[in-house]
């Protein structure tokens, strides 16, 4: 016995139970060997429907994600625009609209700080509000001389205190003085 052969096994194993001739045993291989192709293919089929069907709804699912992140990715981005770009500016406007002078007094005060913090980020040179605006040039601060105005009256309140009289509608057209200056910034 040299080689192995299948068909002789078959053929005896089909022998033993009726099969008469090895042509019909090879007939009858070769006809459940088709019979086993089409079983095949009809297998294949099934699964490429079932991939396919699975692929469809694996983009269905990733279409549905990609819409839900987006609209997550949109509200998150409505949300941050309508926060303020600088919380220390509400603070001043709350402090601006308040009944008590002494709240207008600070609401310049804290505008004026704000305006600091401001120069110094933009890199204007100096130690103190002052230098800083008398350092700038109307070429690169077009408010420069608003900022100027609000800063004189920050200065009144700083030196002389409580009896600098400051109104409401001084305090209001101040602080609209600094809101003009940040903005010419972006920075409320």
């Amino acid at each position: 016995m040299d080689s192995f052969n299948i068909l002789y096994i078959v053929a005896k194993i089909y022998a033993l139970f009726g099969g008469t001739s090895e042509a019909d045993i090879q007939n009858a291989f070769f006809l459940g060997l088709q019979d086993i192709e089409w079983v095949a293919l009809g297998v294949s089929v099934v699964f490429l429907i079932v991939i396919i069907a699975f692929r469809l709804r694996l983009e269905h699912l990733e279409d549905r994600l990609h819409h839900e992140r987006t609209e997550r990715e949109l509200a998150a981005l409505k949300l941050e625009q309508t926060k303020p770009k600088n919380p220390r500016w509400q603070q001043v406007l709350a402090l601006a609209t308040s009944a008590y002078a002494s709240d207008w007094r600070r609401a310049v005060i804290e505008a004026d700080s704000m305006l600091a913090a401001l120069l110094t980020a933009r890199g204007f040179a100096g130690t103190n509000v002052g230098e800083q605006l008398t350092g700038a040039s109307a070429a690169n601060f077009a408010t420069l001389d608003l900022a100027w105005q609000a800063h004189k009256v920050r200065n009144r309140i700083a030196h002389e205190g409580e009896t600098f009289l400051i109104t409401e509608r001084d305090a209001v057209a101040t602080i609209d003085l600094y809101r003009r200056v940040f903005e010419e910034f972006a920075y409320i």
